[in-house]
């Protein structure tokens, strides 16, 4: 299949089609060593961390040897041809040390083990904390599973079977963030920027960006959902059936990948919607036992209508902003409890509709100006597209009825966005609105916390489709 595809193409999948079998190795090479227990290995924090430490050793190797034999093959050695070999090194490198150094399973994992332990059981996995669609739990319950058969490495202990998962699942969260970097630096690439400023830029949105460490602090799932999106994205028009079935397992991880089907329609990409359809219903049907049993997706739907609704002030959603604005009069005003509910989900509601019918009036601008275009050339096509892709995308974070700080590692793509359409005109205010989103830390003060909410409004305000039609009338992306 490689080789009927374009030849600028052929390297990055090629990479990413043997990228799972190198992320295997280097993540199964620790734990044999961590098996096999010789006398020359120790750790900093005990027999049951050492799988962690191994890996930053294995996972270092694989990093520096690349990295020296990229060098080796590069002829003259000048700082536009060494920047794109050095720079994702040292980034991954940062984040091996973190990993290697802070895996401890947080909140958020303990829902997805126990969901998975629940499924192993026969029980709900939605009678806890767990909120997504069964596959993140029945992926791990298979894993666990699995790993209690190979008695070499787990003994057979359920204990051991789990915490062997758990370390499975960081190495993933690593190979995420190394996959992670491709595809943003590509989709710079696409939006325009030329190879050096697409390196720099793709840095400094993973080493300055909050989201991403909260993201590894909580071991969350966002990394495999952004990667997966941006797959969706980058690949729609060259190999539909990879962005389709990438965007049915991004949706089966988090909602949010659901929104490329307003791009996709608006610019007629019915392959990669015939393809996220079809995996949609291969994984729904696998989950069901191929028809049989149909109790998980029973328990999702019925748990998905009693979603429960954040106050805390780091989320980012509108119901957390209208429930603690109001909270603060709803006292010295005597309203009842359940007064102070309606109002919260009529302010809620008339606020989502606005800004619902704002995105989609931008939507249908663009699909205007595009249609008056005398015959725009493909750059200019594709900037639409990532527009039309981006405020959906956009909309999805405005909407959801619960946004965590982690929740913003989807809008690196954005930010990049947003740069490529007004960074050259007005950097300070795109600047701000990066900040706003990706760089201030997590803290609880109202109404500050809300700076992530902020900053995309403010990028929105950046990106009207009147700057839209301007890069189409130019026929470029950055100037």
């Amino acid at each position: 299949m490689v080789h009927h595809l374009p030849p600028r193409l052929r390297p990055f999948l090629s990479t990413l089609f043997l990228y799972p079998l190198t992320a295997a190795v280097i993540s199964l090479l620790p734990l044999l060593l961590w098996q096999w227990n010789p006398v020359f290995i120790r750790s900093t924090y005990g027999e049951a961390y050492q799988p962690f430490e191994l890996f930053g050793f294995w996972g270092a190797a694989a990093v520096l040897g690349r990295t020296l034999w990229l060098l080796w093959t590069v002829k003259p050695l000048t700082w536009p041809r060494v920047l794109p070999i050095l720079v994702p090194a040292a980034i991954l490198l940062h984040f091996l040390g973190l990993i290697s150094e802070y895996s401890t399973p947080a909140w958020d994992y303990n829902c997805y083990q126990s969901a998975a332990a629940a499924i192993l059981a026969q029980s709900s996995p939605y009678s806890g904390c767990y909120l997504y669609p069964p596959l993140l739990a029945e992926i791990l319950a298979a894993f666990h599973t699995l790993l209690l058969k190979i008695t070499f490495i787990s003994r057979g202990e359920a204990d051991r079977s789990w915490a062997i998962v758990f370390y499975l699942f960081q190495c993933a969260q690593f190979f995420s963030l190394a996959l992670a970097y491709p595809l943003i630096y590509r989709f710079a690439r696409r939006l325009g920027f030329e190879k050096t400023t697409a390196v720099l830029l793709t840095a400094a949105l993973l080493l300055i960006n909050n989201p991403l460490l909260r993201t590894l602090r909580h071991t969350q799932v966002n990394l495999f959902v952004l990667d997966l999106f941006l797959l969706a994205l980058l690949l729609a028009g060259r190999v539909p059936l990879l962005s389709g079935f990438s965007a049915a397992v991004g949706i089966n991880l988090k909602l949010y990948p659901a929104v490329l089907f307003i791009p996709w329609l608006l610019t007629r990409r019915w392959r990669p919607i015939l393809f996220a359809l079809i995996g949609l219903a291969l994984i729904i049907l696998l989950s069901a036992g191929w028809g049989q049993e149909w109790s998980l997706w029973e328990q999702f739907l019925s748990a998905s209508q009693s979603f429960p609704l954040g106050n805390q002030f780091r989320d980012n959603s509108l119901h957390s902003l209208v429930f603690n604005g109001l909270g603060f009069f709803a006292g010295p005003m005597g309203m009842t409890a359940e007064t102070f509910r309606a109002i919260v989900s009529i302010i809620v509601a008339a606020l989502s509709l606005l800004l619902a019918g704002w995105i989609g009036l931008r939507i249908f601008r663009r699909q205007q100006s595009l249609k008056t275009a005398a015959a725009p050339i493909p750059a200019s096509a594709e900037l639409h597209y990532f527009s039309q892709a981006m405020d959906s995308l956009a909309l999805g974070l405005l909407l959801a009825p619960r946004v965590w700080e982690h929740h913003y590692v989807l809008a690196v793509p954005i930010v990049l966005w947003g740069m490529a359409i007004s960074g050259r005109e007005r950097p300070l205010l795109v600047g701000t609105a990066a900040i706003l989103m990706l760089a201030l830390p997590t803290f609880d003060i109202y109404p500050l916390s809300y700076h992530r909410l902020a900053g995309l409004l403010l990028m929105l305000y950046l990106t009207s489709p009147r700057e839209t039609s301007r890069r189409l009338d130019t026929g470029g992306i950055v100037d």
